[in-house]
């Protein structure tokens, strides 16, 4: 793992003030992720319960549970990078019947992003996920470090919960990076992708957005990859670890969308050196 990128895990009873991130942590010792035990609720008023293991049920809905207050019923997860702290915590949010993955930083003018995976036994036991074209991708307002971000995607991933089938024509997302304005689409939705020199920043730029939103938001997230040579020669992209990946009005993207759209940019070459680890 990259030197920049460590993992540390805080104690049980430890508490910070987060910069106003709820933090809400699970432990990884029960597959059964309902089998509540203790109840009680967060700091926001919010019905919660969890086991003995830390594992905590919400019943936040999905879009507010990126929200405002520190509480950590258990274990927390840390990841420092370049000197930021950033926590991994996980949860089932009961209205949404869905287990959620969530990476927050600890400074304000940090970003924040979840991957929601829908439950297909919500009476039941265990935790069933649904297949991946159904589990969703969220952003709050706010940078991420390019390979913070990346490896939070693979350790969602690496945990069991991102369950796909064979793809069909109307689960597969279409479209690449050929042009400068490319036309994806993934079921029926439309998306846009486009990538262009940024002037403003000195460098090149990825933005994802839905073409035709039915919430009216508009979010989009982008990509910002810096220029080692703005004002002489062709662009020179600058290391992973200056790149940033920024969420504007809170955007909501399918899983499999925004996995292409970082696979898209992976495979385009502007991204020298992946430090994920």
């Amino acid at each position: 793992m990259n030197a920049s990128l460590a993992t540390v895990t805080t104690q049980e009873g430890r508490h910070r003030d987060t910069h106003n991130k709820l933090i809400d942590w699970y432990g990884t010792g029960s597959r059964s992720r309902k089998d509540v035990i203790h109840h009680g609720a967060s700091p926001l008023g919010v019905n919660a319960s969890s086991n003995r293991s830390g594992r905590v049920r919400t019943s936040r809905p999905a879009g507010r549970y990126l929200a405002h207050s520190a509480w950590h019923p258990a274990e927390v997860e840390e990841w420092t990078y370049n000197g930021t702290a950033f926590q991994i915590n996980s949860m089932y949010l009961l209205p949404e019947d869905a287990w959620t993955y969530e990476l927050t930083g600890w400074h304000r003018t940090s970003g924040a992003v979840a991957v929601v995976i829908p439950d297909t036994t919500p009476d039941g036991e265990p935790f069933t996920p649904t297949d991946a074209t159904h589990a969703y991708v969220a952003f709050t307002e706010g940078p991420l470090p390019w390979p913070v971000l990346l490896r939070f995607i693979r350790f969602v991933e690496a945990s069991g919960d991102i369950m796909s089938d064979p793809p069909t024509a109307t689960t597969t997302v279409s479209g690449d990076l050929s042009q400068s304005l490319n036309s994806w689409r993934f079921e029926s939705q439309a998306f846009e992708v486009t990538s262009y020199h940024d002037s403003q920043h000195d460098g090149r730029r990825y933005e994802l957005y839905e073409a035709n939103p039915t919430n009216n938001s508009h979010g989009y997230i982008d990509v910002r990859i810096p220029d080692l040579q703005p004002d002489r020669g062709p662009f020179v992209p600058a290391p992973a670890g200056q790149v940033t990946v920024t969420g504007h009005r809170s955007p909501t993207f399918p899983w499999p969308v925004f996995r292409r759209f970082l696979d898209a940019i992976l495979a385009s070459g502007d991204i020298r050196d992946d430090q994920e680890g």
